[in-house]
């Protein structure tokens, strides 16, 4: 039987690894010349990117935000899911419990405060924080809309949790569509 802080490192290390080989696909199928830059033919230097290359550099970003998300959840989620085995060690009630190891993380990351609570001023701390620079805006972009609807229906007092991990799926869904 895997534990569950092994489950925990089988996802995240699903997640790197999805993203890896995503962005080694890219980089094999952009034609690269000798000096790193794909070559284009039918376009000068001076010539603004195509709707395609816009879209294949934020796909790239995209990427690079995936994975170091997953990595700061690797990080988190094993010590949360330790942490809420130790307090539930009965099966069921762990699994009943699983979405508090959203919760744990997102307070390991400081994306809530000390009560529990979502905001945009926790969410720009957690972004501040924990992510380069260069990807917020389109980490912002992404994460504004479940801020917006989750933030009010975050209810420290539920003893599972369930609107964290709402929230998560919200979040995991707008990177999908986005990216």
């Amino acid at each position: 039987m895997v534990g569950t802080g092994n489950w925990v490192k089988l996802i995240g290390l699903g997640i790197l690894i999805t993203c890896s080989r995503s962005m080694a696909e890219e980089a094999t199928t952009s034609n690269p010349t000798s000096s790193g830059i794909a070559e284009d033919n039918n376009q000068s230097p001076t010539t603004a990117p195509s709707a395609e290359e816009t879209t294949t550099s934020e796909g790239v970003a995209c990427r690079k935000v995936m994975m170091i998300l997953a990595k700061r959840m690797m990080k988190h989620l094993n010590g949360c899911g330790k942490e809420l085995q130790g307090k539930y060690p009965v099966k069921e009630e762990f699994q009943a419990h699983f979405q508090c190891n959203i919760r744990c993380f997102m307070q390991g990351v400081q994306m809530i405060d000390e009560n529990f609570k979502l905001s945009n001023a926790t969410a720009e701390a957690f972004l501040t924080q924990q992510i380069p620079e260069k990807y917020r805006e389109l980490l912002r972009r992404m994460g504004t809309p479940c801020l917006n609807e989750f933030a009010p229906k975050l209810d420290p007092s539920d003893e599972y949790c369930v609107q964290y991990g709402e929230y998560m799926k919200c979040l995991q869904n707008s990177i999908a569509e986005t990216c």
